[in-house]
Parts: C-alpha cells; sequence; structure tokens
C-alpha cells in the first residue's frame, strides 16, 4: 500500500496524548484505613479489573481513530500489483472483411471467450473499431452488460484500420494498466505501408484470431470508356470461379451474363452505349465472400468540378494570380478545378445579399474590396464555403477583420524591417498529418527548401480567447523557421478558412519553382471545398459527418452533388497477417525521462477512494468509544 500525501502519516504520532493521559494524569482513588477490609477486598478487586480493561479498551479506540485519521488524510492507495483494478478492452473488428456470411458470429463468439477467461472483479470494455473506432461498452464488471455491448457490434462496409482500434482503446484505459485484446481476422491491408502506432507501456495487447474466409470476389473499378464500361472483378481464392456478371443502368438491369474468373483481377467489359444513363452499377454474383464489395457505383458523364472564385485586383488570372491558376488547372480530369476571376468592385456590386457561387474563394488582391464585398465572402464562409486568404503585396491587413473577425490581427513587415536572417526565411510544417500536408507524406520536408524573402506576421489571439464567429483558436499549420506562422486554419461557422503569410505570385518567395508547389496548391484547395470538392468516385472514409456509410450514390447535403460511393478496393483482399507480424507494427509510447509515469499515485488513488473506508472506520470507532465511555461514566 502506498500514500499519496505520507506527510500526513506523521499525524499518527499524536497518539502519545491519550496514551500518556491515560499512564499519567489519571485520578487516583486515595486510600483509606478501615477495622477490617476482610469482607471488601474480593469485591474490590474484581471491579477494579473490571474497570481498567475497559480503559484499557477505551483507550485503545482513541488511539486507533487517530490512526485511521491520520491514514484517511494520507489517502491510501494499492499499487498495480497490490490489486488496483486492471481493465481490459475487448477491440472487435467490425470492418467489411467481417461481413462474410458467419465471420461476425465468429468474432463475436470469440469475443465472449475472452470475457469468460477474465477474472470476476475485472472492468471489460467493448471498442468496435474499422478505419473508425467507437466505445460501444464502458469499463464494467457487470458480465451481462459486456456481452449485450458484442452482440450489438455488426459488420460494415468500412476499411480495415487497426491503429483507430488500438488508439480508441488505449484512450479508454485513460492511464490505468490494463489489456487490449483485438479480435480480427488479420487482414494485412489494416495496416496501411508504413503505417505503425503505439501504446502505453503498462498496458499489454493480445490477439484473438478470427479464420479468413477462403475466397472472395468482388468489383474493385468500374470506368466508361468509349465504347461502353469496363469492370475490373477480383477472385482472391486459389482456383478459377464460376459466377454469373451483372450491368444496371439507372436502376435497371441491362445485362446478366456468366463469367469465369481467375485467380488475381479479370477485366470485364460491355459494349453498348452509355450516352443517356447517369449511373452504372457492376455486380457479381458471390454468395460465400464479403458483402458490401459485390456492387461498385460509377457516374457516369462529367467529373465534379470544384468552381474557385480568385478576387484579384485585376479581375484576370494573369497577374497576381496567374501560377495559383496553373497550379489548378493541372488537376487530373478525374477531380477537376474551375477558377472564376473576379474583381473586389464586382464582388462588391449588388445584389450584396447573394453570397458567391462556388466552393471556394481565394483572395490575393483587396483593392476596392468593399464592406459589401466582405461580408459577402464572410457569409459564404459561415454558411459552410471555403476561403484562402493570400496575404500578398495586393492585400490590405485591415480589411481581414470583416473576414476573419475583431480578434484576428493582420501586419504586414515592411521593407526597412526586414532583417538579414528573415529574407531567407524557411517552413516548417507543424501539423503533418492535416489533409493540406498528408499527401506529401515523408516529403512534406521539401517545403522547407522554399525561400521566403517577405512574409505577413500574423498575431493570433491569447491563449483562452476563441475569436469572434469561430469555433476554437485558429490552429497553426506551418511556421516560418523564426516561429512565425505561415499557415493558419480558422473555422468560422461551418466553414473554413486558410491564411497564407506570404504570396503564391513570386514576389516574396519562390515557392512556385518548387516541385511541392502545385500538390500544396491543389490539396489545399481541395481541403477548403470540404465536401462539395470530392470527386465522382469517393470512399466511404471521405464522406461528410451525418451521410450514411454505405456503398451507393447519394446527393451530399451541402453542394447538392451526386457521388458514387463505394467500399475500399484494398479490403476485398483476406491476405492474414501473423500475430507476430501485427505486433511488429505495435510499439510502446514512450516516457520522456523524468517525467512522469502514464499512470500515476492521483490517477490510482481517485480510482480506488480507499479514503472514505478510513473515515468510516473513524466514525465506528468514535461511536463505540463514546458509548464505553458513557457506561463507564
Amino acid at each position: 500500500m502506498s500514500f499519496l500525501f505520507p506527510a500526513f502519516l506523521f499525524a499518527g504520532f499524536a497518539v502519545a496524548v491519550p496514551i500518556l493521559l491515560h499512564f499519567f494524569a489519571r485520578d487516583r482513588a486515595p486510600r483509606l484505613r478501615f477495622s477490617d477490609v476482610r469482607f471488601l477486598e474480593r469485591a474490590f478487586v474484581r471491579r477494579d479489573r473490571r474497570r481498567r480493561l475497559r480503559e484499557l479498551l477505551l483507550l485503545a479506540l482513541r488511539v486507533a481513530a487517530l490512526l485511521l485519521l491520520a491514514v484517511a488524510f494520507a489517502r491510501p492507495f494499492l499499487e498495480a500489483e497490490g490489486g488496483a483494478r486492471r481493465v481490459t478492452v475487448v477491440a472487435l473488428d467490425r470492418s467489411l472483411s467481417l461481413s462474410a456470411p458467419g465471420q461476425m458470429a465468429l468474432a463475436r463468439e470469440r469475443a465472449l471467450e475472452v470475457v469468460a477467461a477474465t477474472p470476476p472483479g475485472e472492468s471489460i470494455a467493448v471498442v468496435a473499431f474499422d478505419e473508425a473506432a467507437e466505445v460501444v461498452g464502458g469499463p464494467a464488471v457487470d458480465r451481462s452488460r459486456v456481452r449485450a455491448a458484442i452482440e450489438r457490434v455488426a459488420p460494415t462496409a468500412g476499411a480495415t484500420r487497426y491503429a483507430a482500434g488500438l488508439a480508441a482503446a488505449a484512450e479508454l484505459l485513460d492511464g490505468r494498466g490494463g489489456r487490449i485484446v483485438v479480435v480480427t481476422d488479420l487482414q494485412a491491408a489494416g495496416w496501411p505501408e508504413g503505417a505503425r502506432t503505439a501504446v502505453p507501456e503498462h498496458v499489454d495487447v493480445e490477439i484473438v484470431g478470427v479464420p479468413p474466409v477462403e475466397r472472395n470476389l468482388a468489383v474493385t473499378a468500374a470506368r466508361p470508356d468509349p465504347n461502353g464500361l469496363v469492370a475490373v472483378i477480383l477472385n482472391t481464392g486459389p482456383g478459377a470461379s464460376e459466377t454469373e456478371t451483372t450491368l444496371t443502368l439507372d436502376g435497371r438491369e441491362v445485362a446478366r451474363r456468366p463469367a469465369t474468373l481467375q485467380p488475381g483481377a479479370t477485366e470485364v467489359r460491355w459494349d453498348l452505349p452509355l450516352d443517356a444513363a447517369e449511373v452504372a452499377a457492376v455486380g457479381v454474383s458471390d454468395a460465400d465472400g464479403y458483402r458490401w464489395d459485390d456492387v461498385r457505383y460509377a457516374l457516369l458523364g462529367p467529373a465534379n468540378t470544384t468552381v474557385v472564385h480568385v478576387v484579384a485586383d485585376s479581375g484576370t488570372l494573369d497577374a497576381e494570380a496567374f501560377y495559383l491558376a496553373q497550379a489548378l488547372g493541372a488537376a487530373p480530369a478525374a477531380r477537376p478545378f474551375e477558377v472564376r476571376p473576379v474583381t473586389p468592385a464586382a464582388l462588391s456590386a449588388p445584389p450584396a445579399s447573394d453570397r458567391p457561387a462556388g466552393d471556394v474563394v481565394v483572395v490575393v488582391g483587396t483593392g476596392g474590396l468593399g464592406r459589401p464585398a466582405r461580408a459577402r465572402i464572410a457569409a459564404f464562409v459561415e454558411a459552410g464555403g471555403g476561403l484562402l486568404l493570400v496575404t500578398g503585396p495586393d492585400v490590405d491587413p485591415p480589411l481581414v477583420r470583416d473576414l476573419l473577425g475583431e480578434s484576428f490581427e493582420l501586419a504586414v513587415e515592411a521593407p526597412e524591417e526586414i532583417s538579414p536572417l528573415a529574407a531567407a526565411r524557411r517552413l516548417a510544417v507543424v501539423d503533418p498529418r492535416h489533409p493540406v500536408f498528408r499527401p506529401f507524406g515523408d516529403s512534406a520536408g521539401m517545403l522547407g527548401q522554399v525561400r521566403f524573402t517577405r512574409t505577413a506576421r500574423v498575431s493570433l489571439p491569447e491563449p483562452g480567447a476563441a475569436p469572434a464567429g469561430a469555433g476554437g483558436r485558429p490552429h497553426v499549420l506551418a511556421r516560418f523557421d523564426d516561429g512565425d506562422p505561415a499557415l493558419i486554419e480558422y473555422r468560422p461557422g461551418s466553414g473554413r478558412a486558410l491564411v497564407f503569410a506570404s504570396d503564391l505570385g513570386m514576389d516574396w518567395n519562390d515557392l512556385p519553382r518548387h516541385p511541392g508547389f502545385v500538390p500544396f496548391v491543389q490539396e489545399t484547395v481541395r481541403y477548403l471545398a470540404g465536401p462539395g470538392g470530392l470527386p465522382r468516385d469517393a470512399p466511404l472514409a471521405d464522406l461528410p459527418a451525418g451521410v450514411p456509410r454505405v456503398p451507393g450514390v447519394i446527393t451530399l447535403p451541402a453542394s447538392g452533388r451526386r457521388v458514387a460511393v463505394n467500399a475500399d478496393p484494398r479490403e476485398s483482399e483476406p491476405r492474414p497477417l501473423t500475430p507476430d507480424g501485427f505486433l511488429a507494427r505495435v510499439g510502446v509510447a514512450p516516457v520522456a525521462p523524468g517525467g512522469t509515469p502514464a499512470v500515476d499515485g492521483a490517477t490510482r488513488e481517485a480510482e480506488q477512494s480507499l479514503w472514505w473506508y478510513a473515515v468510516l472506520a473513524v466514525v465506528v470507532v468514535l461511536v463505540g468509544e463514546a458509548w464505553l465511555g458513557r457506561t463507564m461514566a
């Protein structure tokens, strides 16, 4: 047993007070001489011995009350090896690879076996995961609640992501000792290339495997071509498989034919006109494989275009927005941009209540940007649009307040204030996991080769002070090497805004000369476009919140555009890992030298609350002492 405040134990020396009073300060009966005490001696001795016994018991109760009170103030707790409560977290895979007939039932059975083998006094929590994780049952000792939580887990169309499940389980442990039991089919696709994760060092990770399916048939691609439609069907079995394929256009089946699929990918072609159709669906008959990859949807016709309004003083793309327009024009045909230049004066023209009709507004010039235009842009972002503010030489800093709020201040350095060090500033990515930098992967450092000769200085609100209309404090995504913010994200209303503290036109930096310029601009604008910037064929993981995550053709509520949603084709390959191969991707979260361990005494003491029992014992002892003292009186 340990104590959170052991210094209070010194208060236990206070027991010396009643002990000293008992032996040295008690009243002694005076001795009286009698002529004959033969008849009184025996009764007097018997009564004196009984009284001394009661006095010693009374002393013991008073000493015990003082000691228990000192222990209560010292806040005792049990160490982990001494009985601190451990938690077992069952991380149950619910991804598409568990959707084959009988697979999810077998996974739930394995999870229930883990519950049955866990000691009765140990709490159990349940986490279900695919590409995201969800706590379906908090830590509980009641086994009926745990079993009910496991029975509620059902397979989804999401992809397997072990890192998400392990992270949610480790967070649920909240610093307590315990173990994470992952119940899964060990699908290799659950660890993308180079993916790893870490768990606290006091947490054990165990694997309970579910045998994968022997064969799965899946439609992994469907695309139109000049003569019709081409689909790719995957057969993961060891031998050829006889099946049937179908083609549906706008909900009407137009072709059905048998097919012999060899192991691996097989291309199936339908030569028929698709001019009048809008939605194509290719299906394969697979009674024993996964559920949601038997049909793949494709939207026919031109791809969704992300509309970008560029606010420039000249009203053209040939001056301050030339490199920006070139970068957006290099986008692939599957995810094109439509760039529309607009002058600040035209944006200020009535009707001022109308918001810009597009997905993203890029501001590179503010000359003539009147209050009505600034109000229109602010309303556009509040309603869910995207804003990229490029603080180049044509941006007037005082006007930024109307776009981003009174608490967001911007100041541009004067040329004479630039030091030699500032003339060679570099860019450092702070949040490489942000969607703007995520496609760069390990190559995000290439942006650090850019030389910045002029930058704007962005003054962020003080910690704890949220800007007006914002969902929180602005988030710095990148900084210059002198510590000043370089790329800041701001979330006014339901929209998104990014502030780039330099220009995109070769006046203040050489960013357009570097290979990272085009992907940086494209990913920035796509992120700001939000759901409106999704391609025609989108994976489930890219859907916005609130949209059902099932394959099909959906209409996005924000933009009204149609998107074909399909399962991740990598999830259709059941190739498993070995348990050792899985655990090789799981590391131990390091603890800084001299840092606080993940489970400190305060956490264990607050969890156990043993001091309440000491206080209760003090009350019982004092009640007994009062009763005994009253009877003696």
